[in-house]
């Protein structure tokens, strides 16, 4: 990674960083440790399996009013989402086709939410990656060079909440249209793409 241009410490009253950058790095490694060992164990575990009462109670919940420990909601996650998925990461999962998760996919959204620019124009580097992944689609699916395009489409509805942004997510096997997804995958295209050259 190039080197980061580095400006002064201005002191600031109120800030969304973490109390504890250390021990957010912890939570933050035990986390990506979880994620390698569910993909990579996938096919120990049943495909779907129903959600237990309590679990579904969980969910009716109230707004809370007060924050919660990030290691607190991490594991409320882990223990009421992750163990109850749809299924169609798994292997065996025949319901119909759709988009599967990719861990280098992951890697890529984490990258791009933790940059956080928006594609909706700017001199930026996340702004020309876009148009060069376009580019490169163009070539891949034989389109002229004068033809126009983005990586981001208008919000569509599906059964699912709307998103302002839309993405394409490439694998090394194939290409998936990824909609009501929030986060721009942009680093995961070029290396995928690059690896499919």
């Amino acid at each position: 990674m190039s080197t980061l241009h580095k400006v002064p410490n201005l002191a600031a009253k109120e800030t969304l960083d973490p109390n504890n950058w250390a021990d957010l790095q912890a939570l933050s490694h035990q986390i990506v440790d979880v994620a390698i060992h569910y993909l990579r164990d996938i096919r120990d575990r049943p495909v779907w399996q129903d959600m237990p009462a309590d679990v579904k109670a969980s969910f009716d919940a109230p707004l809370p009013h007060a924050s919660a420990p990030r290691a607190e909601v991490y594991r409320e996650g882990t223990a009421n989402v992750m163990s109850y998925p749809m299924g169609n990461v798994h292997p065996r999962f025949w319901s119909w086709y759709m988009a599967s998760s990719n861990f280098t996919g992951a890697l890529a959204d984490f990258l791009a939410a933790i940059q956080g620019s928006n594609l909706g124009g700017g001199n930026h580097a996340a702004a020309y990656m876009d148009q060069q992944v376009v580019n490169w689609c163009k070539e891949m699916m034989g389109f002229p060079a004068s033809a126009s395009g983005s990586s981001r489409s208008a919000p569509r509805h599906s059964g699912k909440s709307s998103r302002r942004c839309q993405c394409w997510r490439w694998s090394p096997l194939c290409l998936h249209h990824l909609s009501q997804h929030h986060a721009l995958v942009l680093f995961h295209q070029r290396v995928a793409l690059t690896a499919l050259h």
